[in-house]
């Protein structure tokens, strides 16, 4: 009987050493923690948003979702209402000062034309034949040409009576003539002195007569020439004013033909282009012709054509330790009948939890994480947004350290 319980305790013994052992290897046995998480295949900046560059009316829609689009294939074309309103008014101010400026140049040069003969130009006109007999005189030529009719008809009336005065004073002259014929007779025959003085004074009447008729035509002669003096005053002030008015007009112009070039060229790019190949993802709901779109709105979501590039995975926060930059990754494609595996790298790491769903604080958080996979992965081109299982491989720890570390997250202590 000895012997069988003694058998029975070193059994016994045997056995508790063994577990105690087996729990020993297992506690410090270095195993491989690995971070589960959910990917989705992706290429770098795949999804291109493309937004409304101001508010606008649709003017046509070329695309439809889903379409396939070439890179540079026109989306849609849009009108702005303020622009083509800005656009008419400008053209027709610009026309309205092109014409006003024509005036102004056809004016200066029927100021300075052979229509006022008698007063030859100031300066050598550079505007050539401006045709004002044809286009009509404006209002400032007509008013400065008033002057010169003015003058023109001192001109007639003081050539009138020049003419009138030489005759007269031909008659005068001849008159004066046969009194001084008749003086020397009445010399020669010794007549009496009331004879002679009465010669004398008709003589000297005469004479005042002629400086008479003299000083008249002068004076005629200034009142003509005063009239072409006030015709080239006005005339002087009135190509003054055209010429500072032209000036002025002259920068207006080119403000506004800039002005005009500028619509024009933007209502030419009121076209949305596709920036890349790919498909129309997604558009704004509601879009069609003559709709009004705002300024900033999400017209179209494309996506880049192409095979995977990247994966785009999300993990739970407790796995934050093991996602490290250049951290090792398995990939599995979850596809039935596929079990290949592919490793990959993690490029990238949010710098913060993001919420499963915005304002549901119970549904957890996550981190995003992106992955570049290996080139045999990116050689099998994949379509976009497959489903990936993705498995972060951290350094080797120990079961008691894996337990330790799970322990603490599982149970709760509450001090009262």
């Amino acid at each position: 009987m000895l012997t069988i319980k003694r058998i029975f305790s070193v059994r016994v013994l045997f056995s508790c050493v063994f577990f105690l052992c087996v729990i020993l290897f297992m506690a410090l046995y270095p195993i491989e923690v690995v971070a589960p998480g959910q990917g989705i295949t992706i290429i770098k900046e795949s999804d291109v948003v493309i937004k409304a560059p101001e508010s606008a009316y649709v003017k046509s829609l070329f695309v439809s979702q889903s379409d396939l689009v070439m890179s540079g294939e026109p989306l849609l074309s849009y009108r702005n209402l303020d622009d083509e309103y800005l656009l008419a008014k400008t053209r027709q101010s610009l026309t309205q000062d092109l014409n006003k400026e024509q005036d102004m140049l056809h004016e200066l040069c029927f100021l300075y034309s052979a229509a006022f003969p008698d007063k030859s130009a100031d300066y050598v006109s550079v505007y050539g034949d401006c045709g004002y007999g044809k286009t009509g005189v404006s209002e400032g030529g007509r008013y400065v040409s008033q002057f010169y009719e003015d003058y023109k008809q001192e001109k007639n009336f003081f050539l009138k009576s020049a003419l009138q005065g030489i005759k007269r004073k031909e008659e005068l002259l001849k008159k004066q003539g046969i009194l001084y014929k008749k003086r020397n007779a009445l010399l020669k025959g010794a007549a009496g002195t009331l004879r002679f003085y009465d010669l004398d004074v008709e003589l000297s009447n005469l004479a005042n007569e002629v400086t008479a008729h003299d000083l008249i035509g002068l004076e005629n002669r200034k009142k003509m020439d005063d009239k072409l003096i006030l015709f080239s005053m006005k005339r002087a002030e009135r190509a003054l004013g055209i010429k500072r008015e032209h000036e002025k007009i002259t920068d207006n112009i080119l403000e506004k033909s800039h002005q005009l070039m500028l619509l024009l060229e933007k209502k030419q790019l009121s076209v949305i282009y596709s920036p890349i190949p790919g498909s129309v993802l997604s558009m704004m709901e509601g879009v069609s012709e003559d709709t009004f779109i705002e300024k900033g709105s999400d017209l179209f979501v494309l996506k880049k054509e192409g095979g995977s590039k990247e994966i785009k995975a999300k993990f739970d926060t407790r796995y934050r330790s093991y996602l490290a930059v250049g951290s090792e990754v398995k990939i599995k494609i979850t596809a039935p009948g596929v079990n290949h595996y592919f490793s990959g790298l993690i490029q990238d790491t949010s710098s913060d939890s993001l919420e499963h769903k915005k304002g549901d604080a119970s549904a957890g958080r996550y981190y995003e994480v992106t992955i570049s996979p290996e080139q045999r992965f990116i050689e099998t081109s994949l379509s976009l947004g497959l489903e990936v299982q993705v498995f972060v491989v951290s350094d080797k720890t120990t079961v008691l350290d894996y337990i330790l570390s799970v322990v603490p997250s599982q149970l709760k202590f509450e001090v009262w």
